[in-house]
């Protein structure tokens, strides 16, 4: 099969997810390590001064009125084998708006509880990475209380799937779902495109343009009862659109580093930015994280071997050439170790070639 010919494959099933309904640090999963444990802690900070409004222009905020938000995620991940992997963590949140009066209102509570659970496909011209998410909320939104948002506050579950297609050193990669959400919301289409760039065998960059759109009417929306949900986040979040707003629908662009210090701990930072959208916040959010893997000690000897196996090969070459030259060959070829990389192992070493650090 052509580069050409795999590029439009990708390219007809990234439409394909897309079509059939098949969110900030979305960067492509991570590699898939037979009984590895991998520890997270993700941390995004959002501020705000504008909301872009129902016909998608940017309105500011009221003069001093502002919102900030700190959301951080704190996951564990088991991977049972090269294919599969499922995770739990809860999320941590602390808000602050100021209002028209300069009033602030600040809260930190912890948000949710969530889970999922990712199954790798290995196909011959790009890897799909089917998934499923839920997410419970420890506390609802109150529309008659006065503690500034911290998140939606309603159960939602998403199904979706991811979409790798090596590159060389460049990985393209898309994501596409369907996102149901309790309490009356609307349901949304979450979907991303990006590229991961790895650059040395310890730093990759990624970039990525993605949202969400609304894709059924909240219940307020139905009988024009917008304000009941305005009135809230007016009162409290400083007039921003952040959460609990009718029908949003956003456009983002982010980038990323990461930087493997060892192949074991993970560092990553980035930045996103909001495009366009309606009836959501305007902002900048900053993003920060962290990743601790635990490998068992059979895997990673496995690996050391496989890797090792086209040196000692190499360097058997290049001794019996010696000894050809030399007249004292013997005509007996040492066997080399056969580590023929699987096509899970080849999504794993990220960049389709071995790397110590991954």
């Amino acid at each position: 099969m052509t580069m050409r010919t795999k590029l439009h494959a990708f390219i007809l099933m990234f439409i394909l997810l897309f079509a059939w309904d098949v969110s900030s640090f979305a960067a492509l999963p991570s590699a898939f390590r037979p009984g590895r444990f991998r520890f997270s802690a993700e941390t995004e900070y959002f501020s705000t001064k504008a909301n872009y409004d129902k016909d998608g222009e940017k309105v500011d905020l009221p003069t001093n009125e502002s919102y900030s938000v700190l959301t951080n995620s704190f996951d564990a991940a088991m991977y049972t084998d090269s294919r599969m992997a499922w995770s739990a963590g809860v999320g941590y949140a602390y808000a602050k708006s100021t209002d028209s009066f300069s009033v602030d209102r600040t809260n930190g509570v912890f948000t949710d509880a969530h889970a999922s659970v990712q199954k790798l496909i290995a196909l011959s011209a790009f890897r799909l990475i089917p998934e499923i998410q839920v997410l419970f909320p420890f506390k609802e939104i109150d529309p008659n209380g006065d503690e500034v948002l911290t998140n939606e506050g309603v159960t939602t579950i998403k199904a979706g799937s991811w979409a790798a297609f090596p590159l060389g050193p460049v990985k393209l990669y898309g994501y596409a779902g369907y996102e149901n959400r309790g309490d009356g919301r609307s349901a949304l289409l979450p979907w991303l495109v990006g590229l991961d760039w790895k650059a040395t065998s310890a730093w990759s960059l990624d970039a990525e343009i993605g949202g969400f759109r609304s894709i059924s009417d909240d219940e307020f929306k139905a009988n024009d009862q917008t304000i009941r949900r305005t009135s809230v986040t007016n009162k409290v979040d400083g007039g921003s659109l952040r959460y609990y707003s009718v029908n949003p629908n956003l456009t983002d662009v982010k980038i990323e580093a990461r930087f493997a210090a060892s192949r074991d701990f993970t560092i990553q930072a980035g930045l996103a930015q909001t495009l366009a959208g309606q009836n959501t916040a305007q902002g900048m959010t900053i993003l920060v994280g962290v990743a601790l893997n635990m490998d068992p000690p059979a895997i990673i000897d496995q690996e050391a071997r496989r890797r090792a196996a086209p040196t000692r090969h190499a360097e058997s070459k290049s001794r019996k050439r010696g000894e050809k030259e030399k007249g004292l060959d013997d005509g007996y070829d040492e066997p080399k170790d056969q580590f023929t990389p699987t096509i899970e192992e080849e999504y794993n070493d990220r960049d389709f070639n071995p790397d110590p650090n991954d």
